[in-house]
């Protein structure tokens, strides 16, 4: 008797399913016992029926203020709709509306105890430029990563998994630029522990105080790292008195804050300070469920040749496999290739693991959130959502950079406008927060468009029609992109290095500036007479 072929059944998946609904909370815009409530920018249109009021006395208001650009489809922004409110003699409050506009940013786990096991804890490494940091961690993996970065100052994150004593230990690495305010941030919100490097020769730096800031306002434990101890003038001592100050001392002073004393090039007190992590992750218990659907944080994104768009992120709570449907804000799609932070390709990865992701339709922003669902259809219904949403905030930006141009040109102060092109989302972060801290009297900047990937034909074009210039970072150009520029007249400026970028730009701002004559007495005479 012959016997049929058997198919090898998929395996169940166990891992809890996320109802959507459930944690969706919506919120009734409008006004209420003389308080107007509301929760996202609106037109003025919107505005104008919530609080029962004709557009023209909402427009008037505007005009009143020399604001003359604006119809009844101009959106208002959060602090617009809070002005005009107190000018129409309401309250106002601003209170959390959960859709599926804004899920992923907003949804409450409630997993039950029994559920929750032990993670690898997240150690975020801060601290001031050049003091260590990417060598610490060198050391720690025993590789070299900082002779691959641009100025031998990290460029962007990277995380990473080590053992000691056959405990895992996430690491990520925060760049050292002080640009990348926004990144390190990012870092400190997501981590359970803060390395703070600080180099036992040079002391405690102005990144070095905005790394303890981030540590304390994500209330993370900071073990300090007082690195470079092999040098002369380096002092173990000095450092702790100047830490003090920001209430971080040891328990020999009367403190709680571990500190370390060592070396990164000669790899010194790298036991000591693992040991001290795996010390306050067994006091604190970090835990995560690893039976249900994914959710993590994007650390970085960008296209990858061959593979598409790609994502670093790390796992926060379920577990993520390959063949899972997920959804980052904007973008979905489904994990087809998921490695290691060496390029090993993995099948799945639970909580506290970085990995990197193949598989969306579009780049995810660095920092948003990701869930992974049941089905395709539900991850793109919530992935349409927040394109709606990016289209909301896009018309709005938009308005604003048009309202800022108008103002600016009727204050007679000169502008340099910009289109802004980056590999990685991170990047872009660090490069606008850059140019909007250059401060040169008479002149400002513009950001028309900042996005990552290639220069495109379409960049050049929007260039022309805008007198703008073109900053290319980390990115090669190709030659039928520099002939159509030429050929145009687009300035591309093309840098690996921020801190460059902004002294060039100094430069062409400065440029901008109307000569300023000066009278210089050289000598003086008397006519006496004319003939």
């Amino acid at each position: 008797m012959n016997k049929k072929p058997t198919r090898n059944k998929k395996p169940v998946d166990q891992r809890s399913k996320i109802n959507i609904k459930s944690y969706l909370k919506e919120v009734q815009v409008g006004v209420k016992d003389g308080v107007f409530i509301y929760t996202d920018p609106l037109s003025i249109d919107q505005f104008a029926k919530k609080v029962n009021q004709p557009v023209a006395k909402i427009i008037k208001h505007f005009f009143s203020k020399g604001i003359n650009t604006i119809n009844l489809n101009t959106i208002l922004s959060l602090e617009q709709i809070g002005e005009l409110c107190l000018d129409l003699g309401l309250d106002f409050k601003i209170e959390k509306s959960v859709t599926s506009e804004n899920l992923l940013d907003n949804i409450e786990f409630k997993d039950k105890k029994e559920d929750l096991v032990k993670r690898p804890p997240i150690v975020t490494v801060m601290g001031h430029v050049d003091h260590g940091k990417t060598s610490l961690l060198d050391a720690i993996r025993s590789t070299n990563v900082t002779s691959n970065e641009a100025g031998g100052i990290t460029q962007h994150i990277g995380a990473y998994q080590v053992k000691k004593n056959d405990e895992l230990i996430t690491f990520i690495d925060t760049p050292g630029h002080e640009a990348f305010t926004e990144m390190r941030a990012r870092g400190a919100n997501l981590t359970d522990i803060v390395v703070l490097v600080v180099a036992g020769d040079d002391g405690i730096k102005p990144q070095t105080e905005e790394a303890i800031d981030h540590a304390k306002n994500a209330n993370v434990p900071i073990i300090v790292f007082v690195n470079k101890m092999d040098k002369s003038g380096a002092n173990f001592d000095r450092v702790i008195q100047q830490i003090s100050k920001y209430d971080l001392s040891p328990e020999e002073y009367g403190g709680d804050t571990i500190f370390v004393q060592g070396s990164a090039i000669k790899k010194e007190g790298i036991n000591e300070l693992l040991d001290a992590i795996l010390t306050l992750a067994e006091i604190n218990e970090y835990k995560a469920n690893p039976n249900a659907d994914p959710y993590g944080i994007v650390i970085e994104s960008k296209l990858e040749p061959g593979l598409g768009p790609q994502a670093t992120v790390i796992i926060k709570r379920g577990t993520l496999k390959v063949g899972d449907y997920i959804c980052i804000g904007a973008a979905y799609g489904k994990v087809r290739i998921m490695q290691d932070e060496n390029g090993n390709n993995l099948t799945e990865a639970t909580p506290s693991r970085p990995v990197k992701i193949s598989g969306l339709d579009a780049i995810p922003q660095a920092g948003e959130k990701f869930l992974g669902l049941a089905t395709e259809k539900e991850v793109k219904e919530l992935s349409d959502s927040y394109k709606l949403k990016q289209q909301k905030q896009k018309h709005l930006s938009l308005q604003e950079s048009h309202e800022k141009r108008t103002r600016i040109n009727t204050n007679g102060i000169k502008c340099v406008d910009l289109i802004i092109k980056s590999d990685v989302q991170g990047s872009l972060e660090a490069i606008k927060y850059a140019i909007s801290n250059i401060n040169i009297e008479g002149v400002t900047t513009n950001i028309i468009r900042a996005s990552t990937g290639v220069i495109s034909e379409t960049d050049i074009k929007l260039a022309q029609a805008s007198n703008s210039t073109v900053i290319s970072f980390n990115l090669g150009v190709s030659k039928q992109i520099r002939d159509l520029a030429n050929s145009d007249n687009v300035q591309i400026l093309s840098y690996e290095i921020i801190y460059k970028m902004v002294e060039d730009l100094e430069k062409i701002m400065k440029g901008e500036l109307d000569p300023v004559y000066e009278e210089s007495v050289i000598g003086q005479a008397v006519v006496r007479v004319l003939w």
